[in-house]
């Protein structure tokens, strides 16, 4: 008796396959985009870090609106590069999503190999095809918080939401990265929130256990950026030109919000200026 050919999948062999022309893809992508677009609010935090060097004191000596963790990555990268050449800079968001796509690739909801192949494929190519359109390339805080909202649901929260088993580390690394969520801008700090809470009201087995694992994770990333500020930072200046310089004197002239997004979806040309009547 005949028995029916199995049918060969190709899929075990596309994946990586996938994966290397995505890696290859961004690569070029991060190439091209060390020049270009012209720096912007990314040369603030470039002084920064070099302020700091220098001695000065965040918020108190150099001071800005942004989240403290964009002025503690480009102090870092600029101890190892010595501010000589700008554009290396932009090597802090290139290795941030790596990082996520690495993250995406080990999450807890991916079993087979060739689908996590795949999602880290698709992560790459979605963030090189708006590299340099969206600025994503800049050393600035968007993209790492984009990043680290990518990690911390990769890891953690999608994981927890469908019943998989997360593992120690990988709780870990998700609790500190939404925890340095708000680091990154304060506007993530609802979020943050949102997220912790969706993660300690699913109860799975050993939920202490996981919680701990989360909390723990999240302590030791805000208690390395506290030894950080209380170093190179001053927290009533963060709190001053970060928190209450942005939600009462900046908002008025930055159109973001609900009603921005609800506009944009009904409307091809873009959101509605807060001074023009809905149509």
């Amino acid at each position: 008796m005949l028995t029916p050919m199995r049918r060969m999948s190709f899929l075990p062999f596309c994946g990586p396959f996938l994966a290397m022309l995505a890696v290859l893809y961004f690569g070029l992508k991060t190439f091209f985009g060390l020049g270009a677009p012209p720096f912007g609010d990314e040369s603030g935090h470039i002084l920064g870090g070099l302020a700091i060097v220098r001695g000065d004191i965040l918020y108190r000596d150099y001071i800005d609106a942004h989240g403290p963790l964009i002025f503690a990555l480009s102090w870092l990268v600029g101890l190892v590069t010595d501010f000589r050449h700008a554009y290396l800079m932009r090597l802090i968001p290139v290795v941030c999503t790596m990082a996520s796509a690495v993250a995406v690739f080990l999450s807890p909801a991916l079993r087979k190999p060739s689908a996590r192949c795949l999602a880290a494929a698709t992560w790459l190519v979605a963030m090189g095809a708006q590299w340099t359109i969206q600025a994503f390339n800049m050393d600035s805080y968007w993209t790492i918080g984009g990043d680290l909202l990518a990690a911390a649901m990769a890891l953690l929260v999608l994981p927890v939401l469908l019943g998989d088993e997360v593992g120690c580390w990988q709780a870990r690394c998700g609790g500190a990265c939404i925890a340095l969520l708000p680091l990154t801008a304060y506007s993530f700090g609802p979020t943050a929130v949102l997220l912790g809470l969706v993660v300690i009201a699913v109860r799975r087995p050993g939920y202490w256990s996981g919680i701990l694992q989360v909390l723990l994770g999240a302590g030791v990333a805000l208690a390395l950026s506290g030894i950080w500020m209380a170093v190179y930072g001053d927290l009533g200046g963060m709190i001053a030109y970060h928190f209450v310089a942005n939600q009462f004197y900046y908002a008025p002239y930055i159109d973001v919000g609900l009603g921005t997004l609800f506009s944009a979806l009904f409307h091809p040309s873009g959101p509605i200026p807060r001074s023009s009547p809905w149509p």
